[in-house]
């Protein structure tokens, strides 16, 4: 992308083992519907959150968590923060529908500012990185489609010299979502029985998906609860064997998230 084409690409050392890579995971959208639940998963494991906005809230942080301000797009607001970090999580963006009539603002939404901090966590030598992405059907808005492929192919290259990386692909994801002003969306009303119909139907959703991929591509998945994307986040950021056990990228979509439990 644009951004990330301006950042200097040393070439690192490999990284140091997790096992020695003891320090905090900073997480992008840490007080956002995915990533509040990956802190909150992360701090019932006895991991150390540093949770890194545009902003910092005027509450307390829950024990474990510490608040800090970063813009994604200026690296020299967060840099510091990422410094011995054991992983980073990325669980920001737009929605799909925000920006349909600038896409190139999609762009930068969904690709730029991800990508730019994958860049930045590979220069500070951060062992691993999740990136929250998705499964999207063919005919989604480009600007949006375009920007969560860059960040993706951001991680697919962050994921060398030692460095480890897993990209979460869900479709919908359901659960209890909040508004800027605490107020809770049960998007598990609608979003509960729509997993249960794409489970029974399963075989029927993936033979359309299959034989319309332009229409139904993506489309016909079941919703991940958010849970269980948190459980794979934090699996991966604890397991010591990952990279033995799936390789340096791990891309996880519906059919691996859905149902998924934490290891135990």
């Amino acid at each position: 992308g644009p951004f990330a084409s301006r950042l200097p690409s040393p070439a690192p050392p490999r990284c140091v083992p997790l096992a020695m890579a003891a320090g905090h995971v900073a997480v992008f959208g840490g007080r956002g519907f995915v990533g509040s639940m990956v802190t909150r998963e992360l701090c019932g494991r006895g991991v150390n959150v540093l949770n890194i906005a545009r902003s910092t809230p005027t509450a307390q942080p829950p024990p474990g968590v510490t608040f800090a301000c970063g813009d994604a797009l200026d690296p020299s607001s967060y840099r510091q923060h990422l410094k011995g970090a054991r992983a980073v999580v990325i669980s920001i963006g737009a929605e799909p529908w925000k920006f349909l009539s600038t896409p190139e603002k999609a762009v930068v939404a969904n690709g730029d500012t991800n990508s730019r901090i994958i860049e930045v966590a590979k220069e500070e030598h951060v062992p691993r990185v999740v990136l929250v992405n998705a499964t999207m059907p063919a005919w989604c808005p480009k600007g949006y489609k375009q920007g969560k492929e860059q960040a993706e192919a951001a991680a697919q290259d962050f994921a060398k010299d030692g460095r480890l990386a897993l990209v979460l692909k869900p479709g919908a994801i359901t659960g209890t979502r909040r508004t800027a002003g605490g107020f809770p969306i049960p998007l598990f009303l609608i979003l509960a029985p729509v997993r249960c119909v794409t489970q029974i139907f399963g075989p029927i959703c993936r033979a359309l998906e299959r034989g319309l991929p332009k229409v139904f591509g993506g489309l016909l998945s079941p919703p991940v609860r958010v849970e269980e994307l948190a459980y794979a986040a934090v699996d991966f950021i604890c397991d010591e064997q990952a990279a033995t056990k799936h390789g340096a990228v791990q891309v996880q979509g519906p059919d691996v998230l859905v149902g998924y439990s934490p290891s135990a």
